[in-house]
Order: structure tokens, then sequence, then C-alpha cells
């Protein structure tokens, strides 16, 4: 689309500057966002940590696994030796979920 011109004068599209203007601010808020916003929690990461938050008590319910994970407590200790043997877990906690939550002889 051509500028109009007004007394001689060339002047700017005012809808495709404003629409400019309203893209570069939506790039601009969705880098501001991703910057603040904290990195989503895995699956792997979720588990570790309500396998480590039940450990006082004898480790995670059944029902409580199926509810959160869709998993029977044998699936779920099957992920939780495979989070371990993937290297995504501390140390610490690898230590502290072999020791409470036995690898399956089923397998």
């Amino acid at each position: 689309m051509q500028p109009r011109q007004f007394g001689g004068t060339a002047s700017i599209d005012v809808d495709a500057e404003v629409e400019r203007y309203k893209r570069l601010r939506r790039i601009k808020r969705d880098g501001e966002r991703r910057r603040t916003r904290p990195p989503a929690e895995t699956d792997a990461h979720a588990m570790v940590r309500v396998a480590l938050a039940w450990l006082p008590y004898g480790g995670v319910p059944a029902e409580e696994l199926l509810v959160h994970f869709g998993l029977a407590e044998d699936q779920f200790v099957a992920a939780l030796w495979q989070i371990m043997a993937d290297g995504d877990c501390a140390p610490e906690d690898a230590r502290n979920i072999a020791e409470h939550y036995p690898r399956s002889t089923n397998a």
C-alpha cells in the first residue's frame, strides 16, 4: 500500500506501523516471559520429588501413583530406576530411592 499524500508530505501508513509495533511488543513480551518463567518440571523430576517426599511415610501410596502419574506401583518403581539409570536425579537422591524402592525381581 502506498503512503497517502497530505499537503505535499508523505504520511506513514498508520495501520502498518501499529501492526509493526504490536508485533515487536509481542516478541519482547514473549521473551520476557521466557526469561522470568521457571522451567517446567519434567515427569522424571516430578516422580523423584514425589518419591522423596513420601519416603518418611513408607513410600507413595498406590492411589497417589495412579492419580498423579497413571501408574501402578511396580511401573512407578521401574520408572524411578530408569530415571536413576539415566542420571536424571542427584546421587544422594538416587541412593535414598534405591534404598526405599528396591528394584523388582519380576522383570
